[in-house]
């Protein structure tokens, strides 16, 4: 759009011109740094203009007030997730493990042989989807999440699981800290298990000492820290927990 907008008129009687770059830079530059009453007051300037003029300033005022919104959760948490993805599909474990929380060992220990794994076979596709809005809790973040991968060992289609999961805040930044699980805790055992199996890791929690008794007797050892146990209803999640490439039942 081009052309010249007529204001009111000079001390000698010539009409003002404002050209319409020049009044719509001068309406950011006052909009971007102020706060909500700087909208009631820039309505009050545009009133005095054309129609036309009101509704290309409305325009650049609304795009410049969206290029200024703050990152929103969903926006960090896809931030995590898609450096993982390009991490696991360039077979980058370090790059991969920077993304992932690492306040409990057995979890970093599990992502440290996924992703030495990768470095063998990497997935020819990943993808990270959240299916549902984040919710935020303290410092630590939920959703439900769908992965969907591939890998030059599998001749089906694309593998798919959805699961909730769960993210940890560490000093402003989001890490990846796997599926949400439920869980029970005995003596020298935590039982991780997907909501529905409650009376199943009942069960293992009641005849764990027996298997620990077991265990130490047979490896001539002593457990002397907690071990974790994790209790599926999905082969394919099991199979992805372990390695992406990982096909065998």
């Amino acid at each position: 759009m081009s052309g010249v907008l007529r204001g009111a008129p000079s001390s000698d009687g010539r009409p003002a011109e404002i050209s319409h770059v020049a009044g719509a830079t001068l309406m950011l530059s006052l909009f971007i740094p102020l706060s909500y009453c700087s909208i009631q007051a820039t309505a009050m300037l545009i009133w005095r203009y054309d129609v036309p003029m009101i509704t290309t300033l409305t325009a650049l005022v609304l795009s410049g007030s969206i290029a200024l919104a703050e990152p929103s959760l969903r926006d960090d948490l896809e931030s995590t997730l898609s450096g993982m993805a390009a991490s696991a599909l360039a077979a980058d474990r370090d790059g991969y493990l920077q993304h992932i929380w690492q306040g409990e060992p057995t979890l970093v220990q599990e992502h440290w042989a996924w992703a030495k794994d990768i470095e063998r076979i990497a997935p020819d596709v990943l993808i990270y989807e959240l299916m549902s809005e984040p919710v935020r809790e303290g410092d630590e973040a939920f959703a439900d999440l769908r992965i969907t991968w591939n890998t030059e060992n599998w001749t089906g289609a694309n593998r798919v699981i959805d699961l909730p999961v769960r993210f940890v805040n560490e000093d402003g930044t989001w890490y990846f800290a796997d599926r949400d699980w439920e869980e029970i805790d005995g003596e020298g055992v935590r039982i991780l298990f997907v909501a529905g199996l409650e009376e199943s890791a009942e069960r293992a929690l009641e005849i764990w000492p027996g298997i620990k008794e077991s265990v130490e007797e047979g490896f001539a050892r002593t457990l002397d820290h907690p071990q974790v146990i994790k209790m599926y209803t999905s082969m394919p999640e099991l199979q992805y927990s372990i390695f992406p490439a990982y096909i065998e039942p």
